[in-house]
Formats: structure tokens, C-alpha cells, sequence
């Protein structure tokens, strides 16, 4: 088994990572790690001399009982370590943290349900979300002592949706689809599924966050492109702003995907697999050609948009999320009582759209939706419009007020 001094270890770690680009930050952040964990792990221990096993032992007491990202980074810390040591290299992160377990017998009755789903043409996108929130079902229920779904209430449910504010209305969707399932498979009483029904409905009519021509055109120039990253985030807003892409589309979007001939864009949505076209403008032709050029780097993704700093990867929803609110924040666009996501972009263009008399089924092949049906709630935030169609208020006899005696006056 290779051993190594773990001050000569870490200091070779520090290399490394400099000569490939790690930012600074990462790097100290990585090294304060090393300095408080497994180093004075190996002090307390009496060790020096640092091997695989070593790691292992220390991750097995560091991970328990602590939040899953702080697992994760110790792990991560620790993996840099083992893959200098027995292969002189630096591997990219580990990728395991997004798989959503669905143990033992409560698993095997969610993992049927979603195979039954993926049977009837789900969404992967949507099937995974599913899984998500199944898992978080199990887990709670394995924490509460709740051995069968038969245990479950419906203020159990319930509550296990709305102590969780994020994301409320997919997990409604997933929990309500599933209790169907378990009401047809004999596990859970119908009464539940009534009663969680009667709950699981939206507060208020909630309207899509969108912006003003303005509002964009202003997000749009203030992306700082004197830096590398700058000239990546503009091309990734500009297919957003311009051709509404949803996040997802946007992570996927391959080499293949542009048809530099053509002047196209064609692609599988993500969320629905339906396939789009849509035109190359020229403005996001040439922030796509800019970004290529000068700042990609150099890997054998077929993603066109990467990280910045290694260990290089492929964008996700969430990076591409954090690019579109930072711009928010930088523009100095008032974002109060409005999403600021990726999202929020395709709404605005979609109110742009209708506000210039663009035609519903028009909108509804750029947004990539499959009938004007799925477009149709944009015409609720389509307020000029709406006032054309507003009645006027009808004159009231005055013997209505007077009626009776005179009702009102008393």
C-alpha cells in the first residue's frame, strides 16, 4: 500500500490544483479542510505517514451525523488526497451525490410506481423530480418510526408538504399521483387520498414573474464580458431573453445541437422530449462563436457551456440558475414579490410576445409547447389586453338605493 508524509501530500495536492487552474479560494478552502480534518485526525492518532486506509477510517467517523453537503465536501477533500496518492492524478469530482435512494420494502412499491409512470411516457426530467421527492417521503418515514405506507395519515402528508417551502406545487403533483398509485395497490385507505385532495390546492392564482423590454434589455447589458466568465453568461441569458430556452434545454445544448448552415437551432427539450427548432439569431450566433473562441476550455464534452475552473463540467440548472440571478442582482433590477430564476425569462418573453400582438400559436412554437393550451396561462398577465375586453360598470336606478325605505341610509 503506497504511503506518503501528509504535509508532502498536501503541499503536492496545492501543485497540482495551481498548475490546473483551481481557483484561490478552492484551494484554501481545500487546505483548511485538510489542516482541521483529516490532519489533526492523524495527529490525535499518532500517524505521519498518510494511506487510503487512513482516509477511509477518518471519513467514517467525519461523515456521520452531519449535513449531506458537508459530507460531501469532506469527501471530496479526502478523494484528492487518494487519487494523488495511488494515481498521481486529480479525478474529477465524484458524481453519486444526485442519486436519490429508494430503500427497502417502501422502495420497492416507489421504484414500480415510477416505473409504471416511465410505462406511460413521463418526462425523464419529471420522473426524476419524482424520485426526488420519494426519497424525501421514505427518508421522513423512516425517521418517524412509519414502517408501511398503510401508517401514513393524511396530516402526515400534509405535513410532510408544507414544512417544505420550496418547490410545493411539484411535490403536490408527485405526492397526490402517488397516493393513487398505493390507493389502487391496496396500500393506503381512499379516505387518505380524499382528504389530501381537499388540501392540496393552490393558496391564490399565482401568475408567472415576468419583466418589462426594459427590464431584459437592461439585464442584457449590464453582464460584464471584459472577463471569461462574463462572455459565457451572456451568451447563456441571450438564449433565454431571445428565444426562451428553459434552463435545462440550455445545459443540454450540444455542438450538434447549432446548424451553422442552416442559421437553426435544433434540439430535444429536456422536460418534454418534443423536438424544437428554433432560428440562429445573430446576436446569439456571435456571443456563442465569441465564447467558443476565447474562452471555452479545452475538454471532450459535447456541452458547449463549462465551468471555468477545474475540475471542468458541464453547466446544470442550478449553475445556470445562479448566472441569471447574479444578473439580476448586478443589474439593480427590483426583483421584489417576482422570481428572478431562468424561468422568469421565458415568461418575460412570452409577455413581450403578446404585448407586440404576437400570435398565440406563434408563441406557443417558439416556447416549444406542444398545443396553445400550454400557453394559455400567459394571457392572465396580458393586462393591456385584458382592459379591451373590460365591460363598463351599468347606471344604477335611483330607486335602488331608495327601495324599501331606503336600506342603504340606515
Amino acid at each position: 500500500m503506497k504511503t506518503m508524509s501528509i504535509e508532502l501530500l498536501i503541499q503536492k495536492c496545492e501543485e497540482r490544483m495551481y498548475r490546473f487552474g483551481y481557483s484561490d479560494a478552492c484551494i484554501k478552502e481545500h487546505h483548511r479542510r485538510w489542516e482541521k480534518g483529516i490532519c489533526e485526525f492523524m495527529r490525535e492518532n499518532g500517524l505521519t505517514h498518510y494511506s487510503t486506509d487512513i482516509g477511509a477510517v477518518y471519513l467514517e467517523n467525519a461523515t456521520k451525523g452531519c449535513a449531506s453537503s458537508t459530507a460531501r465536501g469532506r469527501r471530496r477533500n479526502i478523494h484528492i488526497l487518494d487519487q494523488l496518492l495511488e494515481h498521481g492524478v486529480i479525478a474529477s469530482r465524484e458524481k453519486d451525490f444526485c442519486k436519490y435512494p429508494l430503500p427497502g420494502e417502501l422502495g420497492k412499491l416507489a421504484l414500480q410506481f415510477i416505473d409504471k409512470k416511465r410505462v406511460d411516457g413521463l418526462a425523464p426530467l419529471t420522473i426524476t423530480h419524482h424520485k426526488r421527492v420519494l426519497s424525501l417521503l421514505i427518508s421522513s418515514m423512516e425517521i418517524n418510526g412509519l414502517k408501511a405506507y398503510s401508517d401514513l395519515s393524511s396530516e402526515y402528508v400534509l405535513d410532510f408538504i408544507n414544512n417544505r417551502a420550496a418547490r410545493k406545487q411539484e411535490r403536490q403533483q408527485c405526492i397526490r399521483s402517488f397516493l393513487r398509485f398505493l390507493v389502487e395497490e391496496g396500500e393506503v385507505s381512499r379516505d387518505v387520498l380524499t382528504a389530501c385532495n381537499g388540501h392540496m390546492r393552490p393558496d391564490v392564482v399565482r401568475l408567472p414573474s415576468y419583466y418589462e423590454k426594459e427590464e431584459i434589455a437592461r439585464l442584457e447589458t449590464h453582464i460584464d464580458r471584459s472577463y471569461p466568465a462574463g462572455i459565457r453568461d451572456y451568451a447563456v441569458i441571450l438564449l433565454m431573453t431571445r428565444l426562451g430556452l428553459r434552463s435545462s434545454d440550455v445545459a443540454a445544448l450540444t455542438f450538434g445541437s447549432i446548424l451553422w448552415d442552416e442559421c437553426k437551432i435544433r434540439l430535444i427539450q429536456k422536460k418534454t422530449g418534443v423536438p424544437l427548432e428554433l432560428p440562429l439569431l445573430k446576436e446569439i450566433g456571435e456571443a456563442i462563436i465569441k465564447y467558443l473562441k476565447y474562452v471555452r476550455p479545452k475538454t471532450d464534452f459535447q456541452e458547449i457551456f463549462c465551468t471555468m475552473n477545474m475540475p471542468f463540467r458541464p453547466l446544470n440548472n442550478m449553475s445556470i440558475n445562479d448566472i441569471v440571478s447574479t444578473a439580476f442582482k448586478r443589474a439593480g433590477i427590483k426583483t421584489m414579490g417576482r422570481h428572478f430564476g431562468a424561468h422568469s425569462l421565458r415568461h418575460s418573453l412570452a409577455s413581450n410576445m403578446l404585448a407586440n400582438g404576437t400570435p398565440l400559436s406563434t408563441i406557443s412554437s417558439v416556447l416549444g409547447h406542444s398545443s396553445t393550451s400550454s400557453t394559455i396561462p400567459y394571457l392572465k398577465i396580458d393586462t393591456a389586453s385584458l382592459k379591451e375586453f373590460a365591460l363598463e360598470v351599468p347606471p344604477v336606478n335611483e330607486h335602488f338605493y331608495s327601495q324599501k325605505g331606503g336600506v342603504f341610509y340606515e
